[in-house]
Protein backbone atom coordinates (compact mmCIF):
# COMPACT_ATOMS: atom_id res chain seq x y z
CA UNK A 1 0.00 0.00 0.00
CA UNK A 2 1.26 3.45 -0.82
CA UNK A 3 0.53 6.03 1.88
CA UNK A 4 0.45 8.77 -0.76
CA UNK A 5 -2.79 7.36 -2.13
CA UNK A 6 -1.51 5.77 -5.32
CA UNK A 7 -2.35 2.11 -5.68
CA UNK A 8 0.88 0.21 -6.10
CA UNK A 9 0.49 -3.54 -6.04
CA UNK A 10 3.66 -5.51 -5.25
CA UNK A 11 4.41 -7.74 -8.23
CA UNK A 12 4.80 -10.80 -5.99
CA UNK A 13 1.37 -10.49 -4.35
CA UNK A 14 -0.43 -13.83 -4.70
CA UNK A 15 -3.58 -12.50 -6.37
CA UNK A 16 -2.08 -10.21 -9.01
CA UNK A 17 -4.07 -10.71 -12.22
CA UNK A 18 -6.67 -12.93 -10.50
CA UNK A 19 -9.95 -11.38 -11.73
CA UNK A 20 -11.90 -12.82 -8.77
CA UNK A 21 -9.69 -11.47 -5.96
CA UNK A 22 -8.38 -7.99 -5.16
CA UNK A 23 -4.73 -7.57 -6.18
CA UNK A 24 -3.76 -6.08 -2.81
CA UNK A 25 -4.79 -9.11 -0.74
CA UNK A 26 -1.92 -11.12 0.72
CA UNK A 27 -3.75 -13.61 3.00
CA UNK A 28 -7.48 -14.39 3.17
CA UNK A 29 -9.84 -16.20 5.55
CA UNK A 30 -9.30 -14.04 8.65
CA UNK A 31 -12.09 -13.06 11.03
CA UNK A 32 -10.63 -10.41 13.33
CA UNK A 33 -6.83 -10.54 13.39
CA UNK A 34 -5.72 -8.86 16.58
CA UNK A 35 -2.07 -8.28 15.78
CA UNK A 36 0.40 -10.16 13.66
CA UNK A 37 4.13 -10.64 13.97
CA UNK A 38 6.42 -10.95 10.94
CA UNK A 39 8.95 -13.78 10.86
CA UNK A 40 12.38 -13.51 9.24
CA UNK A 41 11.42 -16.00 6.48
CA UNK A 42 8.55 -13.82 5.16
CA UNK A 43 5.72 -15.57 7.01
CA UNK A 44 3.63 -13.99 9.76
CA UNK A 45 2.19 -15.27 13.02
CA UNK A 46 -1.44 -14.15 13.15
CA UNK A 47 -3.58 -14.05 16.29
CA UNK A 48 -7.20 -14.19 15.12
CA UNK A 49 -10.10 -13.49 17.49
CA UNK A 50 -12.80 -16.13 17.28
CA UNK A 51 -16.56 -15.73 17.22
CA UNK A 52 -18.40 -18.36 19.22
CA UNK A 53 -15.92 -20.77 20.73
CA UNK A 54 -12.24 -20.63 19.64
CA UNK A 55 -9.28 -18.24 19.60
CA UNK A 56 -6.44 -19.13 17.24
CA UNK A 57 -2.84 -18.56 16.19
CA UNK A 58 -1.80 -19.39 12.63
CA UNK A 59 1.51 -19.13 10.82
CA UNK A 60 0.65 -17.79 7.36
CA UNK A 61 2.44 -17.01 4.15
CA UNK A 62 1.53 -15.25 0.94
CA UNK A 63 -1.65 -16.64 -0.64
CA UNK A 64 -2.84 -18.66 2.35
CA UNK A 65 -6.53 -18.95 3.21
CA UNK A 66 -7.01 -19.35 6.97
CA UNK A 67 -10.56 -20.65 6.63
CA UNK A 68 -12.88 -18.03 8.03
CA UNK A 69 -15.96 -18.21 7.73
CA UNK A 70 -16.05 -21.96 7.29
CA UNK A 71 -13.77 -22.78 10.22
CA UNK A 72 -13.31 -21.28 13.67
CA UNK A 73 -10.06 -22.66 15.04
CA UNK A 74 -10.07 -26.37 14.15
CA UNK A 75 -13.86 -26.65 14.33
CA UNK A 76 -16.53 -26.19 11.72
CA UNK A 77 -18.12 -22.81 12.41
CA UNK A 78 -21.42 -23.33 14.17
CA UNK A 79 -24.26 -22.03 12.06
CA UNK A 80 -22.11 -21.79 8.92
CA UNK A 81 -24.17 -22.14 5.79
CA UNK A 82 -21.14 -23.56 4.00
CA UNK A 83 -19.91 -27.13 3.97
CA UNK A 84 -17.04 -27.83 6.31
CA UNK A 85 -14.69 -28.78 3.54
CA UNK A 86 -10.96 -28.67 4.33
CA UNK A 87 -10.52 -26.79 1.03
CA UNK A 88 -11.62 -23.42 -0.30
CA UNK A 89 -13.66 -22.85 -3.46
CA UNK A 90 -10.47 -23.00 -5.58
CA UNK A 91 -9.56 -26.41 -4.16
CA UNK A 92 -6.71 -25.11 -1.97
CA UNK A 93 -6.42 -26.48 1.55
CA UNK A 94 -7.26 -24.08 4.36
CA UNK A 95 -4.29 -23.41 6.62
CA UNK A 96 -4.96 -24.82 10.08
CA UNK A 97 -3.96 -22.93 13.22
CA UNK A 98 -0.88 -24.02 15.16
CA UNK A 99 -2.63 -23.30 18.45
CA UNK A 100 -6.22 -22.78 19.60
CA UNK A 101 -7.89 -22.27 22.94
CA UNK A 102 -11.54 -22.33 23.86
CA UNK A 103 -13.68 -19.66 25.45
CA UNK A 104 -13.45 -21.60 28.69
CA UNK A 105 -9.80 -20.38 28.84
CA UNK A 106 -10.08 -16.90 27.31
CA UNK A 107 -12.32 -14.95 24.98
CA UNK A 108 -10.27 -12.52 22.92
CA UNK A 109 -6.73 -13.28 21.84
CA UNK A 110 -4.19 -10.46 21.73
CA UNK A 111 -1.30 -11.17 19.40
CA UNK A 112 2.20 -10.61 20.58
CA UNK A 113 5.84 -10.67 19.63
CA UNK A 114 8.57 -13.17 18.81
CA UNK A 115 11.08 -12.55 21.60
CA UNK A 116 14.57 -11.32 20.75
CA UNK A 117 17.38 -10.74 23.21
CA UNK A 118 19.05 -12.96 25.76
CA UNK A 119 16.46 -14.69 27.95
CA UNK A 120 14.85 -18.10 28.23
CA UNK A 121 11.99 -17.13 25.87
CA UNK A 122 14.18 -16.02 22.95
CA UNK A 123 12.59 -17.20 19.71
CA UNK A 124 9.21 -17.90 21.31
CA UNK A 125 5.97 -16.05 20.55
CA UNK A 126 4.44 -14.29 23.57
CA UNK A 127 0.69 -13.60 23.37
CA UNK A 128 -2.20 -12.96 25.73
CA UNK A 129 -5.93 -12.82 26.18
CA UNK A 130 -7.70 -9.46 26.46
CA UNK A 131 -10.48 -10.68 28.74
CA UNK A 132 -8.61 -12.93 31.19
CA UNK A 133 -5.17 -11.29 31.27
CA UNK A 134 -3.34 -14.57 30.71
CA UNK A 135 0.04 -14.41 28.95
CA UNK A 136 1.53 -17.48 27.28
CA UNK A 137 4.67 -18.44 25.33
CA UNK A 138 4.28 -20.45 22.11
CA UNK A 139 7.24 -22.44 20.79
CA UNK A 140 7.87 -25.04 18.06
CA UNK A 141 5.14 -23.68 15.76
CA UNK A 142 6.66 -25.46 12.74
CA UNK A 143 6.46 -28.91 14.36
CA UNK A 144 4.31 -29.77 17.35
CA UNK A 145 3.48 -26.40 18.88
CA UNK A 146 3.87 -26.09 22.62
CA UNK A 147 2.31 -23.46 24.89
CA UNK A 148 3.41 -22.48 28.39
CA UNK A 149 1.36 -20.24 30.67
CA UNK A 150 3.60 -17.46 32.00
CA UNK A 151 1.39 -15.26 34.14
CA UNK A 152 -2.00 -13.65 34.56
CA UNK A 153 -2.13 -9.88 34.83
CA UNK A 154 -4.99 -7.94 36.38
CA UNK A 155 -5.89 -5.93 33.28
CA UNK A 156 -7.12 -6.14 29.68
CA UNK A 157 -4.10 -6.76 27.42
CA UNK A 158 -4.43 -4.64 24.28
CA UNK A 159 -0.99 -5.05 22.68
CA UNK A 160 2.59 -6.19 23.06
CA UNK A 161 5.76 -4.42 21.96
CA UNK A 162 9.48 -4.99 21.97
CA UNK A 163 12.47 -2.65 21.96
CA UNK A 164 15.85 -3.03 20.24
CA UNK A 165 17.35 -4.80 23.28
CA UNK A 166 14.59 -7.44 23.23
CA UNK A 167 12.69 -6.13 26.24
CA UNK A 168 9.00 -7.05 25.96
CA UNK A 169 6.21 -4.66 26.92
CA UNK A 170 2.49 -5.21 27.43
CA UNK A 171 -0.19 -2.49 27.39
CA UNK A 172 -3.21 -2.13 29.66
CA UNK A 173 -6.26 -1.12 27.61
CA UNK A 174 -8.06 0.72 30.44
CA UNK A 175 -5.74 3.51 31.61
CA UNK A 176 -3.26 3.00 28.76
CA UNK A 177 -0.33 1.99 30.96
CA UNK A 178 2.61 0.10 29.46
CA UNK A 179 4.46 -2.47 31.57
CA UNK A 180 7.84 -4.06 30.93
CA UNK A 181 7.83 -7.83 31.36
CA UNK A 182 10.66 -9.29 33.42
CA UNK A 183 11.77 -12.36 31.47
CA UNK A 184 14.23 -14.72 33.19
CA UNK A 185 17.69 -14.96 31.65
Amino acid sequence: LNVNGDTVVPADNPYVDDPNTHDLLWVTGLRNPWKFSPLSDGRVIVADVGQNAWEEITVAQSGDNLGWNVWEGNACLQGSDQSCSPKDEKGNAFIAPVHTYGHDVGQSITGGVVVRGANQYTGQYLFGDFMTGYIWALSNWDQEASVQELTQVGFNISTFGQDQQGNVYVADFGPGNIYQMQLPK
